[in-house]
């Protein structure tokens, strides 16, 4: 009996999980906005976009992406740094992401997030060391 309502429990929970899932997709190449659009047809709602490559410089696919994911129909958009750790400072990585995405209508979140994000690029700063990822989160606005 204990072993029944173990499995029943299970698999309730299990169907609960599924239910209340999100699905999105992480892109590090340029993304259409068709193949965004087909996507959110397949149930994806969310999306996150490489905007720092471990080359040292900003995607600069990273912005026309962001823009169709947006277009495309995804709730959310979240872009990503992929540090260059023999570039050094990886809070000027940072600041190069934040003001190129700025330089292209990207805008990153405000209040707590925005606040949390200098929290880390101080910290940064501070140690010097490279993390691994960061994400960034942007802000949802209307597109020209």
């Amino acid at each position: 009996p204990g072993q029944i309502m173990f499995a029943i429990l299970s698999l309730f929970l299990a169907l609960v999980a599924s239910a209340i899932a999100y699905h999105g997709v992480d892109v590090s190449q340029p993304t259409s906005q068709s193949s965004f659009s087909c996507m959110k047809s397949n149930g994806y709602s969310f999306a996150v976009v490489r905007v720092y490559c471990s080359s040292g410089k900003p995607d600069s696919n990273g912005p026309s992406t962001i823009k169709n994911a947006w277009n495309g129909g995804m709730s959310h958009v979240d872009g990503y740094i992929f540090p260059c750790y023999s570039c050094g400072n990886p809070a000027q990585q940072m600041d190069d992401t934040i003001s190129y995405l700025a330089n292209h209508n990207d805008r990153l979140c405000r209040g707590q997030q925005h606040r949390r994000l200098h929290q880390v690029r101080h910290a940064l700063a501070r140690r010097g060391g490279h993390p691994v990822l960061v994400l960034l989160h942007l802000q949802q606005r209307q597109l020209p």
